[in-house]
């Protein structure tokens, strides 16, 4: 009997993943985009030397665009896998960030982002440890470009 990759388990996510949900691009948001993927490489590359246990954390930043713009600001917790521990945080970029605010504002909202996953798991009393992710992702805030 031959086994099917679809039934298999599906692998435990990265410790801590960051993307970017663009409102469609704009000559204002690309400066933005450019920082925060180079930012994203870097949090890609660091990752490796973290232990991947514990809570696992998705971000999503939601740059705004001519389609679409974020309904609300800083970030936000919003969903939790308990097979996966792994917990979604969206982070609204503000429309009018300019290029050297850009890298103030990333730091920001990695400080927002442990903020928002520790209210989450502490309002809906999910015990997990977060300590893996949490010293990455202030590892990323006290060395990012």
């Amino acid at each position: 009997m031959t086994s099917d990759p679809v039934l298999r388990a599906p692998e435990s996510p990265p410790l801590l993943s960051i993307g970017m949900d663009v409102g469609g691009p704009t000559a204002l948001n690309a400066v933005v985009r450019e920082i925060l993927r180079s930012e994203i490489k870097l949090a890609i590359a660091k990752r490796a030397e973290f232990p991947n246990a514990g809570l696992c954390i998705n971000v999503v930043f939601q740059v705004p665009g001519h389609i679409s713009q974020p309904n609300y600001e800083g970030a936000h917790a919003s969903r939790y896998a308990r097979k996966t521990n792994h917990l979604l945080v969206n982070v609204a970029v503000p429309s009018a960030l300019e290029r050297e605010d850009v890298l103030p504002f990333y730091r920001a909202s990695l400080k927002d982002i442990m903020r928002a996953a520790r209210e989450y798991l502490n309002r809906k009393r999910i015990d997990v440890t977060a300590d893996p992710v949490m010293e990455l992702i202030e590892h990323l805030r006290q060395s990012s470009s």
